[in-house]
């Protein structure tokens, strides 16, 4: 047999209800005839609402997915919020506030991330000047690129393209 396994938190209001009904069916301390009924029916409606809200943290975690092929796919062109939660189906509020708890990063963070990629890649491995690489990777501006590469790399696209692969070793070591 094979399916979805779906775990109980800790505090779910699942374990006391089941080790309620447990132990009263092992004492036969059940004394009405719709006790045991009720505590039964407790039980389900408490697994089917814990099923309900597994089900949708999996629904919102595959729209965080799709909006990260998303970016990935799309990341050298204009794009920004409202397109990201367009493509997914969800308001940019949501969107943000789903994919930061998900990723631990906005999803524009993540697109900015995505395009530094591209951009250290292709620095590494062409001869292309900034203003073409920031075109290509989807900055706006080579000076809006030169700032932000600075900020997150901690060295200029120049001095980073100097470096070579040297510079990610170093870093990688040093951290």
């Amino acid at each position: 047999m094979s399916g979805p396994v779906l775990s109980i938190p800790d505090d779910s209001a699942v374990y006391p209800i089941m080790c309620d009904l447990f132990r009263k069916a092992v004492k036969d301390d059940i004394h009405h005839v719709y006790e045991d009924d009720k505590l039964a029916y407790a039980f389900i409606m408490e697994l089917i609402c814990l099923a309900h809200r597994h089900q949708a943290n999996q629904h919102m975690t595959c729209k965080i997915d799709l909006c990260k092929r998303y970016i990935d796919n799309h990341f050298a062109e204009p794009i920004g919020l409202n397109e990201m939660a367009s493509a997914v189906q969800l308001s940019k509020y949501h969107l943000s506030r789903e994919f930061e708890k998900k990723v631990c990063a906005s999803p524009i963070r993540y697109l900015t991330e995505v395009r530094l990629e591209a951009a250290t890649k292709q620095l590494l491995s062409s001869s292309e000047n900034l203003e073409t690489i920031a075109k290509c990777v989807g900055f706006s501006s080579s000076n809006y690129f030169l700032k932000v590469f600075t900020k997150y790399k901690g060295l200029s696209p120049t001095q980073f393209r100097k470096k070579g692969n040297a510079y990610e070793v170093t870093r990688v070591l040093r951290t």
